[in-house]
């Protein structure tokens, strides 16, 4: 686990492999083998492709350090990478924000589920006056890479604000970014988004602009569509704070197809990696296939039981089983009652 000293930090969280797959994309503009840009990680190209999979925060710092090494710490690199971002590329998370009513609800629901983004800096809203603040705090970032991932962040949120949101948000007066980067990369980000006024070498950096700007009405605002991401954004926090990495990819796939749960063989064949290794890495992460086998199952069953007819029979072979007494006796172990006594209770919610 990575922090400083012993305290957690804000940024140790499992993440999307979208943050990852931005700094890859960025190493091979420049010409760096992805082999060189995933040195020092578990990951492999599939894993990195895959939509579903989680990497460490870790493994994301790793992979930014392998990009800075081998291209240089040269002022605009982190800016470069950062508006690869988009709201599609967060998936649910951007979808979140992008049907807000306001610009003021499309920060607070980044906020609420940043940690269903690749963002290491720490952010904060505050109003005053007539002023709004978006603080970008890198305190916590590792020394080493913390100018990189500064530029990242910095400009991720600069794209997305002005690109996603430009009805909303805009350059004019009243808005500035104060930061605590050089002139040099304060330049290149100034020449990134013309009419920004930035301000280099500030105690901290801060994105500042009109507070009514927070009430603006957003045109791809979606009252429905708003809760309906909300609430899945709320499940997908629960499911990645049960598991992460590897251990999610292998899950991923296991309910790619809903009428079969693939063999191990077939599973690690999907992610580059022999069943050995996949055996392996996962006991590594205090793991295993077969328990995370069992878990897919459980969440599966459950889920058929309460929402489709098939029979139990039915259930039993889509997870599976050679025969129903074993997916009976298994699901007895995992809820305490047989299959069909649980069909016939209603569950809680």
């Amino acid at each position: 686990m990575a922090g400083i000293g012993t305290a957690r930090v804000s940024w140790d969280f499992p993440r999307s492999a979208a943050g990852s797959r931005g700094l890859v994309a960025s190493g091979s503009t420049h010409g760096v083998p992805i082999e060189t840009m995933l040195a020092g990680t578990r990951l492999t190209p599939p894993v990195l492709e895959d939509l579903d999979a989680l990497v460490q925060a870790d493994e994301e710092l790793a992979i930014a350090r392998n990009l800075v090494a081998a291209v240089g710490d040269v002022a605009g690199l982190g800016i470069e990478v950062g508006c690869r971002y988009t709201v599609a590329s967060m998936g649910i998370y951007g979808f979140a924000m992008l049907s807000s009513a306001t610009l003021r609800e499309a920060i607070t629901t980044a906020l609420q589920f940043v940690t269903l983004s690749s963002a290491f800096v720490r952010m904060r809203l505050t109003e005053s006056g007539q002023v709004a603040v978006l603080t970008v705090d890198d305190a916590e970032i590792p020394s080493d890479i913390r100018t990189f991932l500064t530029e990242r962040d910095l400009s991720a949120i600069l794209h997305i604000l002005l690109v996603s949101f430009g009805d909303a948000f805009t350059t004019g007066a009243g808005t500035c970014v104060e930061s605590n980067l050089d002139e040099a990369r304060c330049r290149v980000l100034a020449d990134v988004f013309p009419g920004l006024t930035v301000a280099a070498g500030q105690p901290v950096t801060r994105v500042v602009f009109p507070r009514q700007q927070l009430d603006q009405p957003l045109p791809t605002s979606d009252p429905v569509t708003a809760r309906m991401c909300a609430q899945h954004c709320e499940d997908l926090l629960q499911r990645r704070q049960r598991r992460g990495g590897l251990a999610s990819a292998v899950q991923a796939r296991m309910l790619r197809d809903p009428r079969r749960i693939p063999p191990i063989q077939e599973v690690a064949l999907g992610l580059g990696l022999s069943e050995r290794s996949l055996r392996r890495r996962l006991a590594a992460d205090n793991t295993s296939y077969q328990q995370l086998l069992d878990e897919t199952r459980e969440a599966l069953a459950t889920e058929l039981l309460a929402t489709t007819d098939l029979s139990v029979e039915q259930i039993a072979g889509r997870l599976g089983y050679a025969e129903s007494a074993s997916f009976t006796r298994a699901f007895q172990r995992w809820r305490g009652v047989p299959p069909g006594r649980y069909r016939r209770v209603p569950q809680r919610p």
